[in-house]
């Protein structure tokens, strides 16, 4: 009776915890907060504990039976044919919460492993964004033809050094540098040969600069040397080299 009445109390609570999980689970579209692994672990284990103790039960049922004598038989058999009834109902109801446990159970393995799957999906598509966007900010800046920086990166550069100028107290030079009779070689030669003349150019002066020093493709033929940390007198050797 004890056995009975504990199944009769634990299942339509476990059956109304099960059901409730479902139907916030399936009107969030989330786990709820107040559900876990270890939740379901908890019913699982007592369904577990109560089967055997249920199974126990109808075994117990069944020995007093096969060995009552008829008289006992007959006085007691109303009472066995209510403990049987009553047994055969909570073995339906203890299947049937299992089902629903093990459906719940599925349930949020498939949404965990779909949610670990969409924030995969979402990490790469955001690594693919900043890849793109890193690629798309150098192609901004850059001059394609010698490798420069072009004249938008190269107003960012001159403000970022100013600015670095000004709080250090350092010195900042520029060269500004203009390719002489350029329209006429390109006249003569072409621009084919304007640009091969510009790539070397650009080339002389790369190998020339320091680490900090930036090359920059102003426009045409004329050029900037970012020179930072360099005063006067260290500009003018720079520029004659």
């Amino acid at each position: 009776a004890n056995i009975l009445q504990r199944a009769a109390v634990s299942l339509p609570r476990y059956q109304d915890a099960i059901g409730n999980f479902v139907r916030s689970f399936h009107a969030n579209g989330k786990v709820p907060a107040n559900v876990n692994s270890a939740s379901f672990v908890t019913i699982n284990d007592h369904l577990q504990t109560l089967d055997t103790d249920l199974t126990n039960l109808r075994s117990s049922i069944a020995k007093e039976v096969a060995v009552a004598s008829a008289s006992e038989f007959n006085s007691t058999r109303s009472l066995m044919a209510g403990l049987a009834a009553l047994l055969a109902g909570t073995l339906v109801a203890l299947f049937i919460t299992g089902t629903q446990l093990l459906k719940a159970r599925i349930e949020i393995q498939l949404f965990i492993k779909k949610r670990k799957e969409d924030l995969g999906a979402i990490r790469e598509e955001k690594m693919s964004l900043v890849q793109t966007n890193n690629i798309l900010t150098n192609l901004a800046s850059t001059d394609q033809l010698t490798g420069l920086s072009n004249r938008t990166g190269g107003d960012e550069l001159l403000e970022r050094y100013f600015k670095a100028a000004v709080l250090m107290h350092s010195g900042l030079s520029l060269l500004l540098i203009d390719v002489d009779n350029f329209k006429e070689y390109n006249d003569t030669f072409g621009h084919l040969a304007g640009d091969e003349a510009l790539v070397s150019v650009a080339e002389v002066m790369k190998s020339m600069l320091r680490t900090d020093d930036q090359a920059i493709r102003f426009g045409g033929e004329e050029f900037v040397i970012v020179l930072p940390f360099c005063d006067e007198q260290a500009a003018v050797k720079v520029a004659e080299r």
